[in-house]
């Protein structure tokens, strides 16, 4: 078989397996995806085969796809997706059966882009949905969201409060350790552990980057709120 035979081979069965995916749905023999998973490993290192899959995968989100299809797209394009796709990821932040691997997909993606679009999702969003977008900004540590993270601490949802508690901790700068700062005395109970676990951590990063003031500064407001002994005692080793 000559090259030319060859690559119009792989093309017919990428095209074949575009067309199951599009009716892809639980039970279905993950095999016949496989071409597709070959040339997604084969885009990390073609950029124009990368733009090309990038658009269709983007066009399985935006159709009518079954979900599990959707989810295998939104798994691939954490892989070689890039700005393009990333109107399609962003619609389905909302998507309850979706948002979770669209929040993936897009917290591994690294064009400034996706952060945008975590971002833009923080005021259309609530409960798991939110705080899945929440945690993904701070495992991005991206410093941009301090701000609108800080006003979700007193989100009414613990799991949306408690989230962003954390993202400010992993993001570690001084904006997100002033704003746990500014939080300690009116949090309310039930948001103190993971408070005080986020204060430790950002407090953490902020030493290590030579933000030593800002890192003591909060430390001693979360020693002032009395904590619970195992956090008092790592508050006063990170101080010393």
């Amino acid at each position: 078989m000559n090259t030319t035979t060859d690559t119009r081979f792989a093309a017919a069965a990428l095209q074949q397996a575009f067309d199951t995916l599009a009716r892809y749905d639980r039970g279905s023999g993950r095999g016949a995806l496989w071409p597709i998973d070959k040339a997604v490993a084969a885009a990390t290192k073609d950029a124009a085969l990368r733009g090309v899959l990038e658009q269709r995968l983007a066009a399985v989100l935006r159709g009518t796809a079954p979900a599990v299809a959707k989810e295998y797209a939104c798994e691939k394009l954490a892989l070689i997706g890039g700005p393009a796709a990333v109107p399609a990821l962003a619609g389905l932040l909302s998507n309850p059966d979706l948002a979770h691997a669209a929040t993936n997909a897009l917290q591994v993606m690294t064009c400034a882009e996706a952060a945008a679009a975590l971002r833009d999702s923080l005021a259309m969003l609530s409960g798991l949905a939110l705080a899945g977008v929440i945690t993904a900004l701070g495992t991005r540590r991206d410093a941009a969201s301090a701000g609108r993270l800080a006003a979700l601490l007193g989100n009414p949802d613990p799991r949306v409060a408690s989230a962003a508690a954390g993202a400010l901790g992993e993001i570690g700068s001084p904006a997100a350790g002033n704003a746990l700062q500014q939080f300690l005395p009116k949090a309310p109970p039930a948001l103190r552990p993971a408070l005080g676990d986020a204060c430790l951590v950002c407090a953490e990063k902020l030493k290590a980057a030579g933000e030593a003031g800002a890192a003591r500064a909060l430390l001693d407001a979360l020693l002032a709120t009395a904590p619970s002994p195992h956090v008092r005692a790592a508050a006063l080793r990170i101080n010393a």
